[in-house]
């Protein structure tokens, strides 16, 4: 039974996450919190720095801000939203890095930004991959400042 589209590269970083990590947490994410976490695309920027335009890499910058983009509309126009993002991080010390709903991350900050309202709206989770081997992923370590 087919489920429907494999997302070939959420599955391969979830893969690498699994072998490299020594726990797996399920967060009821703080709204609050979101802005810190850095995102997968190896310019070292959170999620409050790429709510700004100028941050999102050049590279597919249209399809990025159309996704980022619709999200916020949806949240902004929404009776309550449940998603779930993914991030790995090395221990309680080290930056997170979001890995899976990146778009989705920036949209929600976006217009969480524009209308505090919404923070009741929107129930955000996280499933972190922690562990010291986290580390050794270049996905993480090029995309985080310490």
């Amino acid at each position: 039974m087919e489920l429907g589209n494999l997302d070939v590269n959420a599955t391969a970083f979830i893969i690498r996450a699994i072998n490299k990590s020594s726990t797996c947490l399920y967060i009821d994410l703080s709204l609050d919190k979101l802005g810190e976490m850095f995102v997968q695309w190896r310019n070292k920027k959170t999620v409050s720095e790429m709510a700004l335009d100028v941050n999102i890499p050049d590279h597919q910058k249209v399809d990025k801000l159309e996704k980022i983009n619709r999200v916020k509309e949806s949240i902004s126009g929404s009776i309550f939203t449940n998603t779930t993002i993914i991030g790995m991080r090395k221990d309680q010390d080290s930056p997170i890095v979001i890995f899976d709903g990146i778009h989705r991350s920036i949209g929600i900050y976006r217009a969480v930004s524009n209308d505090q309202e919404l923070n009741d709206k929107i129930c955000l989770k996280l499933l972190l991959f922690e562990g010291e081997k986290i580390g050794t992923i270049p996905d993480y370590t090029e995309s985080i400042t310490l």
